[in-house]
């Protein structure tokens, strides 16, 4: 069955109902964001018992986290594990989890455009942050595919196995905060393995290599 998923508003989802935009069978997201403040966050607008939660109870509809990074600042926000496991327990399957947002072209965009031209021995989270603030001086540091440490970490990719390899370790990682819902932008159904021995990993035909 086709859902179609409602971003959630406080100040529009009563006249949402109003005008018939909401179907019996249509679903809701909840817009996470670094930008937001707390009280419009998840571990506070979608508490337990609060409205949001019983709206989903009420209407036991599919329900999901957009998003847990990707498209805009890499955000370390720590999700209250209990309240997910509550969301579980509620919509059982309905329950999608989180966006994993354009995580491998953010990669591409992070490590091999904004952080160019960084060398393999001056890839230290000084250089990384100093070089993001010229670049981009905004409030916060524009990453969008991992945190400073962890992209620092991972060290320049100079090929496309060790791209491969960096961010599926990303992707397992994110997998231990909860379910996720993978969409990327450039990199559409990339293949997580490797191909005839090559030891190089080819993207689906239309998508983009990591040097490209």
């Amino acid at each position: 069955m086709f859902v179609f998923f409602h971003g959630y508003s406080p100040d529009t989802w009563d006249a949402m109902l109003r005008t018939g935009l909401v179907g019996d069978h249509d679903g809701i997201r909840f817009q996470q964001s670094l930008n937001l403040p707390e009280e419009l966050k998840f571990n506070r607008l979608a508490a337990k018992d609060g409205r949001l939660y019983n709206i989903i109870k009420e209407r036991s509809c599919p329900f999901y986290v957009d998003r847990l990074q990707g498209g805009c600042y890499i955000d370390e926000y720590v999700y209250d594990k209990d309240l997910l496991n509550e969301y579980r327990s509620l919509l059982g399957d309905k329950f999608y989890g989180f966006q994993m947002h354009e995580w491998l072209s953010n990669y591409r965009s992070d490590a091999n455009k904004k952080l160019a031209e960084l060398s393999a021995d001056q890839w230290t989270e000084e250089n990384i942050k100093k070089l993001i603030f010229e670049k981009f001086p905004f409030k916060n540091l524009f990453l969008e595919c991992m945190t400073l440490e962890e992209i620092a970490a991972a060290g320049k990719p100079l090929t496309a196995e060790q791209f491969y390899r960096n961010m599926t370790a990303i992707y397992k990682k994110r997998q231990k905060i909860g379910e996720l819902v993978p969409a990327d932008s450039a990199f559409l159904a990339y293949q997580f393995e490797l191909q005839n021995g090559t030891k190089r990993i080819m993207p689906e035909v239309g998508a983009q290599t990591p040097d490209a």
